[in-house]
């Protein structure tokens, strides 16, 4: 009767619960537990035996009619669950429907809470969608929930300076992110900007330490030149007392040398016979 699942379906989900990682279990009180993501209640499942990620994106609400036999829609769900489907991660099944939710905004048939979706609309035409479905294979309202998550960090990222980070920020952006690479969503360029961001961090202390350093050296060069300079000065005070000492012995030379010469021109311009009569 449709509604009910197939054999083959409950398998599926028998196998795809087992390949969820210990660390992600027993979320909601269902299958994943996400240290850093906010909590959930009441999440709904899509009826759609997914393996690896497909090409579209589902809504969280879409729901399977049961009560007067089987829709057209609902036919289409029995027969995706009896075939094999070529996944192309990150991505999700097509959405059969896309019902105005209040809050929230579909971006490619993805639900988006609205303060989030333009942000997201960046990451998707450049990344593609963030969240898979490689661990949580049906819990649409899980997905939202780590992908909200995710947007938040991002957000808190645009808005928050470099010169505002702390240790206790950034592991906490961390343990969000690992919670997710937990869940193999498609976040490696994050993963990458955030090595790079704590990187360029924990540089910059070093750039503080380096530039201390340097600071210390140039302070212990300028007292040493300093006090060259005081000594140099005092050296040329004394040269200039001895200088001046010697100045003065020198004209007191002087003088007597001219002395010394005046008294030879004066022999030489004497007669000699006036020298042998005295």
């Amino acid at each position: 009767a449709p509604g009910y699942l197939s054999k083959k379906r409950k398998i599926s989900i028998e196998e795809n619960e087992n390949n969820i990682p210990h660390s992600v279990k027993d979320y909601c009180g269902k299958h994943v537990q996400i240290g850093n993501m906010p909590s959930c209640s009441g999440a709904k499942t899509t009826d759609v035996e997914l393996g690896e990620p497909l090409q579209e994106p589902v809504d969280a609400t879409m729901s399977l009619s049961t009560s007067k036999g089987p829709t057209p829609d609902s036919a289409l769900l029995n027969i995706s669950t009896s075939i094999d489907v070529v996944s192309s991660p990150p991505g999700f099944t097509r959405a059969l429907g896309q019902e105005r939710v209040e809050g929230f905004e579909f971006v490619e048939n993805f639900k988006i809470p609205e303060e989030h979706a333009a942000l997201y609309k960046k990451i998707y035409e450049k990344y593609g969608h963030m969240a898979t479905r490689k661990v949580i294979k049906f819990n649409d309202d899980m997905l939202l929930t780590c992908v909200a998550s995710l947007l938040k960090i991002i957000s808190d990222m645009e808005n928050v300076r470099c010169s505002e980070l702390s240790e206790a920020l950034l592991d906490r952006w961390e343990g969000s992110i690992k919670d997710a690479e937990a869940l193999e969503f498609n976040i490696k360029w994050l993963r990458e900007g955030f090595n790079r961001l704590k990187n360029h961090w924990r540089s910059s202390f070093g750039i503080d330490n380096d530039a201390e350093t340097d600071a210390q050296a140039l302070d212990a060069m300028h007292v040493y030149l300093s006090t060259r300079e005081d000594e140099l000065n005092s050296l040329l005070l004394e040269v200039k007392v001895q200088k001046r000492k010697a100045e003065e012995t020198i004209s007191s030379e002087r003088k007597a040398i001219q002395e010394k010469l005046s008294q030879k021109i004066k022999f030489q311009n004497e007669s000699v016979i006036g020298l042998v009569l005295n």
